[in-house]
């Protein structure tokens, strides 16, 4: 499964997850700049992709619509590209194994 990062993150983080997390794609990358949450969620779900997002909507749609696609939010606010790196690193396992788990849908990282 990859990932699809959302407008609220840098797509700097692709390389620096790329390693760890195989293939990242980042919405403004994919010509997604403009997009409402609605084609994102579909193209996620389409495409085999788990959203990372520091945006709650995605939540709020994901208790609504349950999985596919995968949320993962990251919940720390506004903070530096590098903080958001080390929220999801600092967690590698946790969000790989909940890659894994078809039953997931939603994984908060703090």
């Amino acid at each position: 499964m990859s990932l699809l990062l959302d407008h609220n993150l840098s797509p700097r983080l692709i390389q620096i997850f790329g390693d760890t997390f195989g293939v990242v794609k980042h919405v403004a990358l994919l010509g997604m700049s403009e997009k409402v949450d609605t084609f994102i969620w579909d193209y996620a779900k389409e495409n085999g992709c788990a959203i990372v997002t520091k945006d709650s909507d995605f939540y709020d749609r994901s208790v609504l619509l349950g999985a596919p696609p995968k949320i993962i939010h990251i919940t720390l606010g506004n903070c530096s590209v590098g903080d958001s790196a080390a929220a999801l690193m600092d967690r590698s396992g946790n969000v790989l194994d909940f890659l894994r788990h078809p039953e997931k849908a939603y994984l908060p990282v703090p």
